[in-house]
């Protein structure tokens, strides 16, 4: 393929769902056959693609690239050269507006080619409801697919998607329908939530536990939102016309080792609930080092211990538990606060809706200017009210020096 055709494919679809990557102007020139995508370094990622070229593509961001990260490169590459020969033709951008749905399929069914197709008209229908309303509402869906399941006698999903009364079957949060292969019916399920290790947003635990084993689950929630659920987590959402891919392990270890692991993963994970409830909100862990400094750009009146004023003493009052053995659901309602949540290296809550001062002549906005000044303390996430998430930690040689330690969507 033409290389500066291949830059833009690259550019426009597969660049979005990593946060901070760019496409290195140069090309490489490489005599051994590589993977369609395979590491130079933690940080760089050489894209192949295949065939007879002579040139690699190089990207590179300032956080590491997960291995999932990579295999699902490798689908996106594979997708382009399996329309290689159809550049020319004038269908060929049509194609391309499906790189990404037939990406995320190949990732998620593992190339057997029954379950990708199964995939692809599943987020394909998604999409086509997302931009529809049902009697004035927005439609709501959610659609398990079981590969193990060979019995099923029920209607295909395309005889019920062309009655009106399909939009409105699940409610995207509490019930689904589960599907075969052949894209034929085979339950309409009540989903429930218990304690197990799954990673989504907490409105949609449920699901995501549903999805452990061979199952996978597409669901589409009332603001247009499509996710993807894959062995009990959430791997991929499009939000706002963007698709992201969520690589939650990888990402709690860029927090450093900034409080414990259960602390690190309990923030996480309100970041999540924050930023699907798109309230927006600034969480920041300050590491035992530093937490002298804080009460230089908090006031006193926002430190939950000193109990002056209302807030304070209400909310040191009843957040008597440190951050991580709070109910999830109370974290997410006190971060979106509006205001700093600011907790210590030990889950220690130190305030609650703070005000932090910040640099005169500070840009973008005022919760990243915020939490631009408390990771100088340890590290800092803005959750935006667009469900972006951008976390800050400053270098270890030096404290003002701040960087981006991982950002998502």
């Amino acid at each position: 393929m033409d290389e500066t055709r291949l830059r833009y494919i690259v550019s426009k679809y597969l660049l979005p769902m990593f946060p901070g990557t760019e496409l290195l102007p140069d090309s490489i020139e490489l005599n051994r056959r590589v993977d369609l995508a395979s590491f130079k370094t933690p940080n760089k990622i050489i894209l192949w693609p295949g065939r007879t070229a002579d040139y690699r593509l190089l990207i590179q961001r300032s956080q590491p690239f997960s291995h999932t990260d990579v295999v699902f490169m490798s689908h996106f590459m594979g997708v382009i050269n399996g329309i290689f020969d159809l550049q020319n033709r004038t269908f060929f951008n049509q194609l391309l507006e499906g790189l990404i749905p037939l990406s995320i399929a190949n990732y998620v069914s593992g190339h057997t080619d029954s379950p990708v197709g199964t995939c692809v008209k599943i987020i394909q229908q998604l999409e086509n409801w997302a931009s529809q309303t049902y009697e004035g509402q927005n439609i709501s869906a959610s659609i398990g697919f079981d590969p193990s399941i060979t019995d099923s006698r029920g209607p295909t999903l395309d005889e019920i998607w062309s009655v009106d009364f399909s939009a409105v079957l699940t409610s995207s949060v509490d019930t689904i329908l589960v599907v075969d292969s052949d894209l034929h019916i085979s339950s309409f399920e009540a989903v429930t939530y218990s304690e197990i290790n799954s990673i989504a947003p907490y409105r949609m635990l449920a699901l995501a536990q549903w999805s452990i084993g061979p199952k996978s689950l597409f669901c589409l929630n009332r603001r247009g939102e499509i996710l993807v659920f894959r062995n009990g987590h959430l791997e991929f959402a499009k939000r706002s016309g963007k698709w992201v891919h969520y690589t939650h392990d990888s990402i709690t270890k860029l927090m450093g080792r900034i409080g414990s692991p259960e602390l690190r993963m309990s923030v996480y994970e309100t970041c999540l609930d924050v930023g699907f409830s798109r309230t927006g909100g600034c969480i920041s862990i300050v590491k035992s080092s530093c937490k002298h400094q804080l009460n230089k750009i908090v006031h006193n009146d926002d430190l939950l211990k000193l109990r002056i004023g209302p807030k304070s003493h209400c909310i040191d009052t009843i957040v008597n538990s440190p951050f991580h053995e709070i109910d999830r659901r109370l974290r997410q309602e006190l971060a979106a606060i509006d205001g700093a949540t600011i907790i210590d290296h030990d889950g220690n809550v130190l305030a609650v809706g703070a005000i932090v001062k910040v640099p005169s002549g500070s840009r973008g906005g005022a919760r990243r200017a915020s939490a631009i000044s408390l990771a100088r303390l340890g590290i800092a996430i803005k959750i935006s009210a667009d469900g972006g998430i951008t976390a800050f930690k400053s270098s270890a040689e030096n404290s003002d020096d701040v960087n981006i330690a991982f950002e998502i969507g």
